[in-house]
């Protein structure tokens, strides 16, 4: 009995040994090759709600940065489901607190199956006022999603001012200027604190939300070095270089 339940285990690790190329070919196709389909990066440019949906808001919209984790089968029972990967930075102020998270970039597909960036990837900024001790207002929270560009001025020179104004509809008219953010960056004037302000007034709706939220020297240099790694990614290089 116990011959064949040894002879039962080689021949499935002889099976897995023989297979393990074609496994081991497939998770680093859907590692390297971006996806086309799955993939959509909000931008300022696109009207974002202010009501909580908690993270399954983000699973359309790119989520964060993952790899080769899978759900399960597919409907058919037989492809793969891309499982969304979430990672937050979030910091806590008696005042208010912020959620940092990264959204992938846009693909898309060229001729020949090649793959292009479409829109770069993004940073988005949620940030709610206190309500009570350890209590947010992330009902009436602030959603900012800042570019490539924006988020290199902010890195590149922390100790200036810098503010962002975002109109979600611009360019369509009869709703340009209807929804419009903005992001502040201040820093303290000894140089060891940070200040950032955001703000979401929709004048269709009658609504203006603000909050606030304050970084310490340490909480600065832990979100510069995340924002510093992240842009080989929203910009596709990752991608482009392991090719």
């Amino acid at each position: 009995m116990m011959t064949g339940l040894f002879s039962k285990r080689a021949v499935q690790q002889l099976a897995c040994r023989a297979d393990a190329p074609a496994r081991l070919a497939a998770a680093a196709s859907r590692w390297l090759v971006p996806s086309a389909v799955a993939v959509t990066t909000p931008s300022p440019s696109r009207r974002v709600s202010n009501s909580p949906k908690a993270y399954a808001e983000d699973a359309t919209a790119g989520g964060g940065f993952g790899g080769d984790l899978t759900l399960g089968p597919g409907a058919d029972g037989t492809a793969p489901v891309p499982a969304p990967v979430f990672a937050d930075l979030t910091i806590y102020k008696a005042k208010g607190a912020m959620t940092v998270r990264p959204v992938k970039p846009q693909w898309k597909i060229l001729d020949k199956g090649a793959y292009a960036v479409e829109r770069d990837g993004t940073i988005k900024f949620e940030m709610a006022t206190a309500l009570a001790e350890r209590r947010y207002n992330w009902d009436e929270k602030v959603m900012i999603f800042l570019s490539t560009s924006e988020l290199a001025t902010l890195m590149a020179a922390p100790q200036s001012e810098h503010q962002f104004y975002h109109d979600t509809f611009k360019g369509q008219p009869g709703r340009e200027g209807t929804l419009i953010k903005t992001f502040k960056w201040t820093p303290a004037p000894q140089g060891n604190a940070y200040f950032i302000n955001a703000s979401s007034e929709d004048k269709s709706a009658g609504t203006k939300y603000q909050a606030s939220v304050s970084l310490s020297a340490s909480e600065f240099y832990l979100l510069k070095k995340l924002i510093d790694h992240s842009f080989l990614y929203l910009l596709g290089w990752d991608a482009a270089l392991l090719r």
